[in-house]
């Protein structure tokens, strides 16, 4: 038997595009913060079809590869690459013999086992194929053979079964949708349809967002062919869809490059019927007028690859897209802005106009791009200039709003002043939520969608030069991104941080993005099902492999321009461009470009360029190259004059030292100073200066240990200082323990892990020994051995024999730990009695990979609410009718279940577990539901701990209602011990 991961898109042309459906259908093979699966399904669909049908095996809905039984098939609805996108309606299942005449699955369904009732079938991967337009599984228990075939609105499904089977197919929720049986039922029973014993059985839906006639039609016109005919017809629609690349070379990669291409022709689906009818944004039935109309917009997702990717490669789809846009600014009076932050609809309709994508009129545009979004933060930017940290996630509005605001500037040629820089932080170099006149150094994911300070400080793309300068120019900007990305406080697994791996061409570190990307493309992305690093969300993520691989990237949408990367393959053959390189893996730097013969040692190229078409040619190697020349037009300088030291220096005491920076050139700048002794760098200074050409009177704070003569010199000064280092009067002293940290708790008898930094403040290398003393008594001695000021880690185990709560001290320095014999007792909040709903006062560091969090709630109203939270990383949350828990954030998944029909008006006990293993959810000391996930950390630095509200959205999401005895653990309760809670009344 062929493997499924072998099986291609057998295409009438020269290059076979290998697409393999299953990438993206489990949980990602890398670690990710923002989404921890790629959310595709692997059934029937057609390039951007309303239809899909598609096997669902969880009993809550969605596809995932690890398990072995498929509770339906739905035909509508995936959202592919979003959380839950594999999850879809319409439902369609052959039955078992012995299935009962239940007609839904339960929602909950405890770890591993099949619920009662269910109708869910095993199967196997060896059984399961699938290619772009079909689908195909066997289910093992009776060998029924379940194929299925799409159209862009409708679809078939071919059963075929084994001798002495009794057909009994279930369709349910099939509002705006149609279907038919090839063979008239004997009986229909509910959604229950039993037939004669037959080897082959024929059920035709279809699908349509008018109404059910609508989905008839749908139905009649597009399925009127036999089934094999219809494989043979949506193989023949992929292959042209897919062959507007070909790629040359056998690099297995070419396998992840089409399944990335195939990910990005899903969304938006086309919504209009056969007949033109469809229904827009104001809920009202349309006739299209030119073009097929497409719905189901998220602009913030779409907006930085797939747009400008179908605007180079499929600019009449891109065109199509774009005016049903504009078709719901008629029929609503804006742009469609999707459910996240800003209105990059604005940002998608600008590239595209600029581009040359017909169909766009300039002065409807123009008038369109004007209209704000319905955010209540929308006036309090245009005010301020940025939005305080008193509204939710105000970083990242900020910087969407503004981006928004320049493109729509730009494109009415309007001089922008860029008012994102109002969060810059000079000190951290930073862009931080922003209250009043203070910064909050410290936000966790306060401020922030989907991201944190590290991602979004890079975030203005249409702004790469003033950022470099403000975060200090070339060198230090492309230093500290480089170490961003390399140690992993930027993890590469969602949309926000898509461009920052260019971002150092810009910055004349070129070769810095080959190596990025090239890395990306090898490491995190793979040809398994857990191949895609996060979710795809509507093909956003295979978008950035697909230009990246073509060695190309659109770095700022809404200037029609490219970045350039580092090619993966040998030769390919995109649009109008013949791409070739010496690509491998070993050589990943480019030394040289040739665009149509010539020489090309530019960073970027235009969307003009890239029109012409012709020959790139990429010679490569395994070092790095010359670097891509970029210009920044107003780079400012700088220069220090005035130098002089203000006190006699004395080794170990604080030393200063002033000087003069002059600024040359309009902007703003950060001047990176850094103070040198004797050749080595001895203290640093972040000097931001927002005015043109001006001075600015400043001073840098430094010690010196060792005695004797030393140089200083500034950079950018002609001036040194020799100075002498005197021994102060009296003895050398005693050793600085500072950063001292331990994990909050322990098991009684183990040994506790905790950390400290012992320095050497003395001007004589010698051994320091330092008393540790555990409850007011010395138990050991930590000795350390040093040069002057030189400052060392250090970890120590101390073994805890009783239960309770131990005092730490360590060189002036305290902490306590709590020792405990049963989880019961490992807890870091247990209140008793009602909560008045104040922040807590808790450690959200070193949680470790196990949380048990309960409380008893007494709920006045059914919304949105947030119950116990730890910003939006550990959660307990109602939202309409349901309860969700999640913890080490809602990417890696949740557990969600009904609440009960009693949850108004009277009191619940509530608990979300949270081991190794998975996710468990109890409601009242009963288990109602439990999620499997793979290992995480739950630690969560600056978070707060909250009851009935969440800092990360000050003002949203206030539970109403009491609040009691809301408890923590840092162990995952049992069930035993969750009901025994519950027993007691709050």
């Amino acid at each position: 038997m062929t493997p499924r991961w072998l099986i291609l898109c057998l295409l009438p042309l020269a290059a076979r595009a290998q697409v393999d459906p299953f990438i993206g259908t489990t949980v990602s093979a890398v670690d990710t913060r923002w989404g921890n699966d790629g959310g595709t399904y692997p059934g029937a669909v057609a390039p951007n079809g309303y239809a899909q049908l598609t096997p669902e095996t969880r009993p809550d809905g969605g596809y995932d590869y690890r398990d072995s039984l498929i509770y339906r098939f739905s035909c509508m609805g995936h959202h592919s690459g979003f959380p839950g996108g594999s999850a879809g309606r319409f439902f369609v299942m052959p039955l078992a013999a012995a299935a009962k005449a239940a007609t839904t699955a339960p929602v909950a369904a405890p770890a591993g086992a099949q619920p009662a009732g269910s109708h869910a079938r095993p199967f196997s991967h060896g059984e399961e194929h699938a290619t772009p337009g079909y689908y195909r599984v066997r289910l093992t228990d009776d060998n029924t053979l379940v194929e299925a075939v799409a159209t862009p609105r409708a679809g078939v499904f071919r059963f075929t079964f084994a001798p002495g089977v009794t057909p009994r197919i279930l369709v349910e929720d099939t509002a705006r949708a149609a279907f038919r049986f090839s063979v008239q039922p004997l009986t229909h029973t509910g959604n229950i349809y039993t037939f004669p014993p037959v080897k082959t059985l024929l059920l035709t839906i279809g699908v349509s967002a008018t109404d059910g006639e609508g989905a008839r039609r749908n139905m009649d016109a597009e399925c009127n062919a036999p089934f094999d005919t219809l494989v043979k017809r949506a193989r023949k629609q992929w292959a042209q869809k897919l062959n507007a690349v070909t790629i040359d070379d056998n690099d297995k990669a070419k396998t992840i490059f089409y399944t990335a291409l195939y990910h990005s022709l899903l969304l938006p689906w086309i919504i209009s019927d056969v007949d033109g009818r469809y229904r827009g944004a104001d809920n009202k039935i349309h006739q299209a007028k030119g073009h097929p109309e497409y719905g189901g917009f998220s602009p913030w997702d779409t907006y930085r690859t797939l747009n400008p990717l179908r605007a180079w490669l499929y600019p009449s789809l891109e065109s199509a897209i774009a005016r049903s846009m504009m078709d719901v600014y008629r029929q609503t009076g804006r742009l469609p802005a999707g459910p996240m932050t800003g209105n990059h609809a604005i940002i998608t309709l600008v590239d595209d106009y600029r581009k040359g994508i017909a169909g766009i009129d300039s002065a409807e545009l123009s008038a369109a791009v004007q209209i704000p979004t319905k955010e209540r933060d929308v006036a309090v930017f245009g005010q301020k200039g940025y939005i305080p940290s008193n509204y939710p996630e105000s970083v990242t509005r900020t910087l969407d709003y503004a981006y928004d605001k320049e493109i729509i500037n730009q494109f009415n040629r309007v001089d922008n002043v860029r008012t994102q820089f109002q969060l810059f932080d000079p000190q951290t170099l930073l862009l931080l939520p922003r209250y009043g006149d203070t910064l909050n150094r410290h936000p966790g994911n306060g401020g922030y969608k989907e991201g944190d300070t590290w991602g979004y400080s890079y975030f203005m793309p249409q702004a790469p030069d003033e950022l470099i300068d403000l975060m200090g120019g070339d060198s230090l900007f492309a230093g500290r991104l480089d170490s961003v990305l390399t140690d992993g406080r930027v993890l590469f697994d969602n949309e926000t941080i898509l461009h920052l791996p260019y971002f150092f061409d810009y910055a004349g570190r070129s070769d810095l993005t080959q190596r990025h990307v090239r890395e990306i493309l090898e490491q995190r992305y793979r040809d398994i099902p857990g191949g895609l690093p996060g979710n795809d969300d509507l093909g956003a993520m295979s978008s950035w492999y697909v230009w990246s691989a073509l060695g190309l990237y659109p770095f700022c949408p809404g200037r029609p321009s490219y970045a350039i990367g580092a090619p993966l393959f040998k030769e390919v053959h995109a649009k109008n461009w013949r791409i070739r390189s010496n690509a491998s893996r070993k050589n990943r730097y480019i030394q040289a470009i040739r665009i149509n013969g010539k020489p090309y040692r530019q960073a970027t190229i235009s969307h003009a360029e890239l029109k012409k078409g012709g020959t790139i040619d990429f010679l490569m190697g395994p070092a790095p190259g010359p670097a891509l020349y970029h210009a920044n037009p107003k780079p400012p300088r700088f220069t220090i004059t005035g130098v002089s030291l203000e006190a006699p220096l004395i080794a170990g005491s604080p030393a200063r030292i002033g000087f003069v920076i002059h600024k040359t050139g309009p902007g703003m700048g950060t001047f990176h100073v850094r103070l040198w002794a004797d050749g080595k760098i001895l203290a640093t200074h972040n000097a931001t200066m927002y005015q043109s050409d001006t001075l600015r009177f400043d001073t840098l704070s430094f010690r010196l240990y060792r005695p004797g003569p030393v140089t200083l010199r500034l950079d950018s000064s002609a001036t040194a200082i020799h100075a002498d280092v005197r021994v102060p009067d009296g003895p050398q002293p005693s050793a600085e323990v500072t950063g001292l940290d331990a994990l909050p708790l322990t098991p009684i008898g183990t040994k506790a892990s905790v950390k400290l930094t012992v320095r050497n403040p003395g001007w004589e290398a010698r051994a320091l020994y330092i008393p540790v003393l555990k409850d007011g008594q010395q138990t050991t001695t930590d000795t350390v051995t040093l040069k002057p000021g030189e400052e060392a880690p250090q970890n120590l185990n101390i073994t805890l024999e009783k239960p309770g709560i131990h005092q730490i001290k360590i060189g002036g320095q305290k902490t306590t730990i709590k020792a405990y014999a049963t989880p019961e007792e490992a807890t870091i909040l247990d209140i008793e009695g009602r909560y008045d709903g104040k922040p807590l006062d808790l450690p959200t560091t070193h949680l470790g990979e196990s949380l048990t969090m309960m409380c008893w709630v007494y709920p006045t109203e059914r919304r949105s609410e947030d119950i116990f939270t730890l910003g939006d990383y550990n959660v307990l949350q109602a939202s309409g009718g349901s309860l969700t828990f999640f913890a080490g954030g809602w990417g890696r998944g949740d557990c969600t279940v009904d609440l009960p029909g009693d949850w108004i008006g009277r009191w619940h006990h509530i608990a979300g577990v949270c081991s190794p293993d998975g996710l468990r959810l109890y409601i009242d000391g009963e288990l109602k539901k439990y999620t499997p996930l793979g290992k995480t950390s739950l630690d969560y630095p600056d978070g707060i701990w909250m009851i009935g509200r969440n800092f990360e959205f000050p003002g949203e999401r206030q539970f109403q209602g009491q609040v009691a005895s809301p408890a923590i653990f840092l162990t995952a309760l049992d069930g035993g011990a969750i009901r025994a809670r519950a027993s007691k009344t709050p």
